[in-house]
């Protein structure tokens, strides 16, 4: 009687390792313009995305968790949105962020023509300084990707060239119009409750917290800086102790005001209209002027007053 020789166990086929995609490019600009221009929300709606693509205004909160929401409208005028789920801020030399595409509420969705595309692609960003020029590398890593996700995104590297290098192209562009855009004079508040300050400021100018310092009593920041309309606002309580200066008092507003140069007429309004529902004292509300802006000033919750010019477009 024949006997049944063992069977071997076949061995597992080792699925071979999925290459990254990698682009690396230098800019005629120094490091700090270059950051500028991937991490302000103005900066980054000008050249972001593939070229020839108009990138609608989003919303970017710069923070580790924060989001980076965009519409993408393409000359057809459909509309393909995106978002990043922003992981690390290492600032100025490396961003790090979730790449997937997105719809109308922030949700994550899939490629609107690719199905196999990967759903969420890790993209890490480094600036490294060459002289008085940057080097920019980008680095997509598809997350967990499926079998048929990976081999999608393994057959498209020549297709995600493309897309990138037009992208750098419309940088290489815009970063000489950035250079009289540079922001010279920064400035510093004083206010009574710095980390309340912070929360307004973001809540009604959308802005976005770089750095928070706090004092050896653990209560008071000694310094924050914030990304503010494209420009730094920086800012700390009161150390009288200390013969600093003091907030102004409830009821009273600091001599100095604030200008803010707003992108479009339509969000001087809203910004007005985010600050006085906010708690501040609103002294002007939005008018048409006769230098050809809208204009606004208001005084927030901690003395400080703002002023907000929206120029118009010319007809």
């Amino acid at each position: 009687m024949a006997t049944k020789k063992a069977s071997v166990p076949r061995k597992p086929t080792k699925t071979p390792p999925l290459e990254p995609f990698v682009i690396t490019r230098t800019f005629d600009a120094p490091r700090a313009l270059v950051v500028r221009a991937w991490t302000d929300r103005e900066q980054l709606m000008r050249w972001w995305g593939p070229k020839g693509i108009t990138v609608l205004p989003g919303k970017l909160d710069l923070k580790t968790g924060g989001i980076f929401h965009y519409a993408m409208q393409q000359t057809d005028g459909r509309l393909m949105w995106g978002k990043w789920i922003i992981r690390e801020v290492a600032l100025p030399d490396r961003l790090v962020w979730v790449n997937c595409f997105s719809d109308e509420v922030m949700g994550t969705t899939r490629h609107p023509m690719v199905a196999n595309w990967p759903l969420e692609i890790l993209t890490t960003v480094t600036f490294v300084d060459e002289g008085d020029k940057t080097k920019v590398t980008v680095l997509w890593e598809p997350i967990v990707p499926t079998p048929a996700e990976a081999e999608t995104f393994a057959s498209m590297h020549a297709s995600m060239q493309q897309g990138w290098s037009g992208s750098f192209e419309t940088l290489a562009e815009h970063l000489p119009r950035m250079v009289g855009a540079i922001q010279r004079v920064t400035p510093y508040l004083v206010v009574s409750d710095a980390a309340k300050a912070i929360a307004y400021y973001k809540q009604v100018f959308d802005a976005s917290e770089r750095l928070r310092t706090m004092a050896e009593d653990g209560k008071r920041i000694l310094h924050a800086a914030l990304i503010l309309n494209g420009g730094s606002l920086l800012l700390n309580d009161e150390f009288a102790e200390f013969g600093g200066p003091v907030a102004p008092r409830k009821g009273e507003k600091s001599p100095v005001a604030i200008a803010l140069e707003i992108s479009s007429p339509a969000e001087v309004d809203a910004m007005y209209h985010r600050a006085v529902t906010s708690g501040s004292e609103g002294t002007m509300p939005p008018d048409d002027t006769f230098w050809g802006a809208r204009f606004a000033m208001f005084t927030d919750p901690f003395g400080h007053r703002w002023m907000l010019n929206g120029m118009k477009p010319k007809e």
